[in-house]
Parts: structure tokens; sequence; C-alpha cells
């Protein structure tokens, strides 16, 4: 019997002695395999049904960006209505100090002219419209309310004549 306990001892020695990782290699046999080793258990799974790899998650979308609002209508100063045999053509200024002649068809700012009225146009872009007529009651550039209400008077001054009035 001591003959059995001495070669039991004599095997535990080895392990006795041994630190580290030789120590861990010894106790478990699957610690000196590397992980890139043991891709089949990753690959499969044993405790899934398919034997299949999870699928990788799914990456949401972005969300659209917002779409860019529409252009607002340009701002255009409507000075006249000349008819032709040829059909309208209104006189505009629109964003800048010249006065142009446009047709039906005609491009203001990205804004189609699509009709021409006696005293209005009509702009359009996809189901957008904006209208712009003359003598629309707008302020006009002075602003000043004497200056206004004295436009029908008589001037003061004594140099300038006066005009006769109709009875």
């Amino acid at each position: 019997m001591i003959p059995r306990i001495i070669i039991a001892v004599a095997a535990l020695l080895p392990l006795a002695f041994c630190t580290g990782a030789a120590a861990q290699q010894a106790a478990n046999p699957l610690a000196a395999q590397s992980l890139e080793g043991l891709s089949t258990t990753r690959e499969r799974p044993l405790f899934s049904a398919q034997r299949r790899p999870p699928a990788p998650p799914r990456v949401a979308a972005a969300p659209p960006p917002p779409p860019a609002p529409p252009p607002q209508p340009p701002q255009v100063a409507l000075y006249g209505i000349v008819s032709e045999s040829g059909g309208a053509r209104a006189m505009v200024r629109a964003n800048g100090d010249r006065i142009v002649g446009v047709r039906v068809g005609d491009d203001i700012g990205g804004w189609k002219v699509t009709k021409i009225e006696r005293r209005q146009i009509e702009l359009s872009l996809a189901d957008r419209t904006a209208s712009f007529a003359m003598f629309n009651g707008a302020p006009a550039a002075a602003t000043d309310a004497a200056a206004m209400a004295s436009a029908d008077d008589e001037p003061d001054d004594p140099d300038i004549p006066r005009r006769r009035r109709r009875r």
C-alpha cells in the first residue's frame, strides 16, 4: 500500500512545484489552446437549435435629412401691364434695380409667371402660387403721414403759381 501512495505523491509533485501558466495548463488541458484554435464553437454554437452563429446586429439606418424649406417668392414690384396682340407683358422689378418685361412662362427668381391679368401677375413654383398686384394699397417709399396727407393740397409757396380749381 505504501508504494501506491508514493506513486500518487510522485505524480502530484510536478504540479506542486509548477506556478503560473504552467500550473494552469497542467490543471486544465484546454488552457493550452488559443481562442483562434477553438473557432468551431463560435461558428457552430452548442446550445443553439440551428447550430448557426447569431446574426450580426442590424445597424439602424440614419433617418433621412428633413426636406429643405421651399423657397420664398421673390420680391416683385409690378409697375405695369402692356397688352399686345401677341399677349400681355408685365413690367416688373424683381430682386434688383432693373425693370424688365416678362411674359407668361418666363422665370423670376426660380418662379414661373403663370398668369398676367389687368392689374396683377401670378407666379408659381410646384404647387405654390404667389400673386403680385399693382396699386395694392401698400405704403409708398415715403411714409411721412404729413407729406402723404398734403399731396392733394395746393402748394403754400408764393413763388409757385396756384392752379384754379374748376367749379
